[in-house]
């Protein structure tokens, strides 16, 4: 809910802006232009985070398909904070069809994750997302050029089994998405790049159609 609320009030702290800029300097042509412009492109960013997170947390009975537009809405959740930090964003989507993937629940993690990464990177400094299957593993890897996942974060990604919820703020975001994968049977990996900054790739199982068809 932080993540959405923070997603909507940049855009709108923007047009409140814009109306001031109009309310004083309305007459002038120039100004009228950059201010309605402003508006219109915080609408528009407020549309893409609605939808992307009806996506997300829609109850659907296809919940446990995900198709490559369903990662890439993702884009659209963090493209305020990218706007704000002036990051550069290097998304490389590389799945071709849908998989039998717990849609909802990977979304959820990965958007944490992509904020962190947002959060952690320098301003101008660059977040670099990329998806891929390789045999029945789906793998999603996350890089930020921050100052590096404080080491107790990184165990908590990497022992699920002994990750205790976070007293503070801080870290909830990481236990968050742990939950959510490690409930669908999925890990995680953590690594130092030596230019610096954190990768984590995350792994989940891709399910045959089968397997849900028992399930239900």
């Amino acid at each position: 809910a932080s993540g959405m609320a923070h997603e909507v009030n940049n855009p709108l702290g923007g047009m409140h802006n814009a109306i001031a800029t109009l309310r004083k300097h309305g007459d002038d042509v120039s100004a009228r232009e950059r201010a309605l412009d402003l508006v219109e492109r915080g609408l528009e960013g407020i549309r893409n985070v609605v939808r992307a997170t009806l996506v997300v947390y829609k109850d659907e009975p296809e919940a446990n398909c995900l198709t490559p537009a369903d990662l890439d809405d993702l884009n659209y959740l963090i493209q305020h904070e990218v706007s704000r930090r002036k990051l550069e964003v290097s998304w490389n989507n590389r799945l071709t069809s849908t998989l039998q993937v717990k849609r909802s629940s990977l979304r959820q993690a990965l958007l944490n994750l992509l904020l962190n990464a947002c959060a952690a990177s320098p301003v101008k400094g660059s977040v670099r997302f990329e998806a891929w299957r390789e045999g029945d593993l789906l793998k999603v890897s996350i890089t930020d050029e921050g100052p590096g996942l404080p080491k107790p974060f990184a165990s908590m990604l990497e022992n699920p089994v002994e990750a205790k919820l976070p007293q503070t703020s801080a870290g909830l975001g990481i236990w968050t998405s742990l939950r959510l994968i490690s409930n669908e049977g999925g890990r995680f990996d953590v690594s130092y790049p030596p230019t610096g900054g954190t990768q984590i790739v995350v792994t989940v199982a891709v399910k045959d159609e089968g397997v849900f068809d028992e399930a239900a």
